[in-house]
């Protein structure tokens, strides 16, 4: 009887054992490999999905989101360091403030490229214009005072501009102070959240 027992025993630690290594041990290990890897910046590696039915479940869950959402910021975050601000950023979360910020940043500094690439065209054109009346000058003294009308309402077109030009500098200055605290809000958010995993 005491044979049958210890067999029983064995038997059901042998039993304990197996399912505390397929429900704790190995997705601990995959968390913790997708953990390093969201950490070197490799976002996609840092996608992982356990189906354990247990709390690492939801661990999981947010560093999936988590990686895809930092790996969708760092290729915003690029296309902004290009100039490139046609990308399609209406799926990034609003209720998260590195996003939020990032959106702010993203559409501000598309609006100010936009009124300076706008703006430049004006220029160039302003510039024609004062050719032209430079051309206009040089034909008589009756033209002369029609031409240095339209050389001021150029100057003073160019001058807005070049106003509005800096408030969207400083918008966009602005939106980057903003991201940046965001991300440093972040990653310090992440630190914890790994240390606490490694505790």
């Amino acid at each position: 009887m005491a044979v049958i027992g210890l067999l029983f025993s064995v038997g059901f630690g042998l039993f304990s054992l197996t399912s505390l290594k397929q429900k704790v041990i190995e997705p601990s290990e995959k968390l913790s490999v997708s953990a390093q890897a969201y950490l070197s910046g490799e976002y996609q590696k840092g996608a992982v999905s356990l189906g354990t039915g247990t709390e690492l479940d939801e661990v999981a869950k947010a560093l999936t989101q988590t990686s895809q959402t930092d790996g969708f910021v760092t290729d915003i975050i690029s296309d902004i360091a290009n100039g490139d601000f046609t990308r399609d950023i209406s799926g990034l979360p609003d209720d998260i403030a590195l996003t939020k910020g990032l959106k702010n940043l993203y559409y501000n500094m598309g609006k100010a490229f936009s009124d300076i690439s706008g703006g430049a065209e004006k220029v160039n054109a302003d510039g024609a214009r004062v050719s032209q009346a430079s051309q206009t000058l040089s034909q008589g003294v009756t033209a002369q005072a029609s031409t240095v009308e339209q050389l001021a309402s150029t100057v003073n077109e160019i001058r807005n501009a070049v106003v509005k030009n800096a408030e969207n500098a400083r918008d966009a200055h602005r939106n980057a102070e903003e991201a940046s605290a965001a991300v440093t809000e972040g990653s310090a958010k992440m630190k914890e959240l790994l240390q606490a995993m490694d505790d």
